[in-house]
């Protein structure tokens, strides 16, 4: 089904347009082809601006294809785009709160316009704004069945209206409009059930009952309500008749769903669940049998392409090569194959640099040596050639540069060489002039540059230099480099800094009277034992190659307080996660530790408002680091506060999605599973157990999220919030007829998951919800990270609310510094910024942000 056709061009005007975005720019979506969406092709706006000599905006695109124009003119929050083929000419006026449209192309900007209303007016019905506004982080079957009635009356609704159109609209405009109606619904429907969904407490079995999920449904359950929702007749079209597909992103959710409901099996019962791993193949091969013509190819495609897809994913892996071959081997539709085509080559250039890819190869005694053994080591390899001077002067600049590392096993440098006749490459070696004692030298058997292995490391120049991190990513990759002083130090620099994530640990597990204390250095583990009584000082690597600091052993932990008398000055951050780096030059920075890791920050207060897990590599020295100078503040009339966020609960419970690979690797070197590194018997586990949630300190209170309505009308005080939920830290298995646990447990209004300060305007608290909530509590501010917000520290509602999270990991680390009753951002130059005036509140003002898990 195909637009007619006009070589000419796309008109969009109006004075209305005024209020599209700021700057006067709005977002042009464009697909490959007038019947075919392959994805969303963005496209710079600026250049197809203009305005009239009465300055009324206007937008001219030359094109023979439709384009799609997304842009919030049709009303805040619009989800649809309006459909405009070549030969239109639509101006927009508004005429008090409606819009008006003239000109060709008029109808259809008419109907996506009412059909926006229809959709606002809807969910702005007593019945279902409460409800809607908790979407998508809502578990509850009451929530859902709301949500789910909302869009079968968005259908009965609009689908009458669209069809009443069809005279008015172009074949190819009246089925686009179509599938982007029931598309969104059907798609907005899938969500919200996987949302439902969500996982399973491993804990809730008793006896022979089913395992059920948080909303308190098993998998029977779910496979009930999925088969009577989600076979409307809007959806029956979607995935069979419609003659074409703009966004395959419904119809590759509902084939998942699909192959979960084959297997019975929607959320995972066991460790063996095939919701545990990546099944691309299982989702191709469902697709392919289920869908037909377009709408098939359209499927396919995206199950390579998505950004959550196969090509990102998996990578290459022989498991999607053999359906990507199937793929392509089939003949129609070559406007797909060529978009998936340009797709994997991206992905493969991408996914090269990223992956250190395998070799296998042989030394001068004949001994293999694969990629294999370079794991958890850093890995200096160049590919050379006998009679090259560039390599010679290379090695030179590299034995510079090994010197630093003599006796660390875990930086390697290996010499690849491409010479083809063995003799010649191997008195090249014995003689030293390309390799040393230090150096892993092997050759690519005879086959000179021919071999696979110049190939899958893209070498096209001699000498060529790669540097890979201990978890086989390659960093550095350059054909014929010029180590000069300059770049020899930048190479010196990343080294260091990779070799330092080698080491992890120590973890102290206990057992008995005794503790053992395992100690990691790339792929070795040393073991020390301890008896219960005996002083132990551990020493932990910092971020700086070939420094330590130590850490006490305590005797003993119990329950931190959660209320404290707000001292002289403190200063409070947020959301390191794993990023030691900037954790102690924000703390070196603002004079709370010195170079040694000693406290100097007198009698002021250290606020840590959680997420120190996930994310970095070097989540155990920023706890290791916080344990010891909890003791060190202490001796200093000082405090440590270590109040926890969602990814401290995220990793007690054993989820842990956003752990870098480092410690899934070191779990099993430990050979344990990755949640008893900080299980009940490990002393960093008992010791997160003694921590808050939230803490008052003097007039302010410290949370990682926020307070929603829900946790304040419990009326529950901060010591009664933490030691109801304390219990329950590592657990998944709540009691769901304690309602006021239920909130403060809840993904979307617990302390620690809570991000409604930072929502979008129409969905964040009044300010007299935010009064209340201080006057609740009797404070004056609430201090809270978990979102980040225009990247910096910042002030929200009069100065009541203020945000610590940083961009920490791109080094745009921040924290807050309070002295007496002033305000400082503070940075990792030890820069101090007035936050606002002590005297003067701020004029809140709806800026946007940015929510990260």
């Amino acid at each position: 089904m195909e637009s007619i056709k006009h070589d000419g061009k796309i008109i969009l005007e109006g004075a209305g347009l005024a209020k599209l975005s700021e700057n006067g720019n709005v977002e042009i979506v464009s697909g490959p082809h007038p019947s075919i969406k392959i994805g969303y092709q963005e496209e710079e706006t600026k250049k197809f601006y203009q305005s009239d000599t009465n300055n009324i905006p206007k937008w001219k695109w030359h094109t023979s294809i439709p384009i799609y124009v997304r842009g919030n003119f049709l009303g805040y929050r619009s989800v649809f785009s309006l459909v405009l083929e070549p030969g239109d000419s639509v101006r927009i006026e508004y005429e008090g709160n409606n819009m008006t449209f003239t000109g060709r192309g008029a109808d259809k900007c008419q109907l996506i316009y009412l059909l926006q209303r229809i959709k606002d007016s809807l969910a702005g019905l007593p019945e279902y704004h409460r409800q809607l506004t908790l979407w998508p982080r809502f578990k509850s079957v009451k929530n859902f069945m709301i949500w789910d009635s909302y869009l079968n009356t968005m259908l009965r609704c609009c689908t009458p209206l669209v069809e009443s159109y069809k005279s008015f609209l172009s074949p190819f405009a009246f089925n686009a409009i179509k599938v982007n109606l029931f598309t969104w619904i059907e798609d907005a429907r899938i969500q919200a059930f996987l949302t439902l969904r969500g996982q399973a407490p491993q804990q809730s079995r008793k006896g022979n009952d089913p395992i059920v999920n948080q909303a308190g449904l098993s998998n029977s359950d779910l496979i009930v309500m999925y088969d009577s929702m989600f076979n409307s007749p809007a959806a029956h079209w979607l995935q069979y008749e419609a003659p074409l597909v703009t966004d395959p992103a419904y119809l590759y959710h509902k084939i998942i769903l699909d192959v979960y409901r084959e297997k019975k099996m929607f959320f995972k019962e066991s460790d063996t669940s095939i919701l545990d791993r990546e099944k691309y193949e299982m989702f191709y091969n469902a697709a392919k049998k289920k869908y037909k013509g377009i709408i098939r190819e359209a499927v396919l495609s995206y199950i390579f392409w998505y950004t959550r897809g196969a090509f990102y994913k998996v990578g290459f892996t022989p498991e999607i090569e053999k359906i990507l071959a199937d793929y392509y081997s089939q003949s129609k539709y070559p406007e797909y194959k060529e978009y998936t085509r340009k797709s994997e080559l991206e992905q493969r250039t991408r996914h090269n640099k990223r992956v250190a890819p395998d070799f296998s190869l042989k030394d001068a005694y004949g001994q293999v040596f694969t990629q294999e053994k370079l794991k958890g080591k850093v890995a200096i390899i160049d590919f050379w050639y006998t009679g090259c001077v560039g390599c010679v002067e290379m090695k030179s600049a590299l034995n510079e540069v090994k010197l630093h590392f003599k006796g660390d096993s875990n930086v390697v440098f290996v010499s690849i060489s491409i010479d083809e006749n063995k003799d010649i490459w191997l008195k090249n070696i014995i003689q030293k002039k390309n390799g040393d004692s230090h150096n892993i030298d092997i050759y690519t058997g005879g086959k000179g540059s021919s071999h696979e292995v110049i190939k899958r490391y893209g070498v096209a120049g001699y000498p060529s230099l790669h540097i890979i991190n201990p978890f086989n990513k390659v960093l550095y990759a350059k054909q014929a480099p010029d180590l000069n002083d300059e770049e020899r130090g930048r190479l010196l620099e990343l080294i260091q800094n990779q070799a330092v994530l080698t080491m992890d640990g120590p973890y102290v597990f206990h057992n008995g009277d005794s503790s053992v204390i395992y100690s990691i250095a790339g792929t070795s583990v040393t073991t020390s034992q301890h008896l219960k009584d005996q002083a132990t000082v551990l020493q932990v690597q910092s971020d700086i190659y070939n420094q330590t600091f130590p850490v006490s052993l305590k005797n003993g932990h119990k329950a931190e307080k959660s209320v404290y008398a707000k001292p002289e000055k403190l200063l409070a951050l947020s959301d390191i996660e794993g990023n030691f780096d900037m954790f102690r030059k924000l703390l070196q920075a603002n004079g709370v530790i010195d170079e040694k890791f000693n406290w100097i920050f007198s009698n002021g207060h250290l606020i840590l408002i959680g997420d120190m897990f996930d994310r970095g590599n070097q989540v155990t020295e920023c706890l290791w680091l916080i344990y010891s100078l909890e003791e060190k503040a202490k001796i200093s009339g000082g405090y440590v506060h270590y109040i926890l966020g969602n990814h401290e609960i995220m990793n007690l419970r054993g989820n842990h999605r956003y752990v870098q690979q480092k410690y899934s690797r070191n779990a099993d070197l430990l050979k344990i599973k990755l949640p008893r590194l900080y299980g009940e018997n490990s002393e960093l586990g008992r010791w997160l157990r003694t921590k808050n949630v939230m803490e008052k300190v003097g007039d302010i209170l410290f949370v990682h999220g926020g307070i929603s309505d829900d946790v304040s009308q419990t009326n529950l005080s901060v010591d009664e919030i933490n030691e109801l939920l304390r219990p329950y830290y590592a657990s998944v298995n709540i009691d769901s007829s304690n309602s006021a646990l239920m909130k403060i447990n809840s993904t979307s209004t617990s302390p620690f998951w809570y991000r409604g300060y930072y929502a979008e305007v129409n969905l964040r608290p009044s300010m007299q919800q935010i009064d209340d909530v201080l006057q609740r509590f009797g404070v004056n501010q609430i201090i809270t990270g978990h979102t980040i917000v225009e990247g910096s520290i910042s002030a929200h509602y009069n100065g009541k609310v203020i945000n610590t999270d940083t961009e920490h990991a791109r080094g745009k680390s921040e924290a807050l510094l309070v002295e007496g009753s002033t305000y400082y951002r503070v940075n990792t130059n030890g820069n101090k910024t007035l936050l606002f005036p002590s005297e003067t509140l701020l004029k809140y003002s709806p800026d946007k942000a940015t929510s990260v898990n």
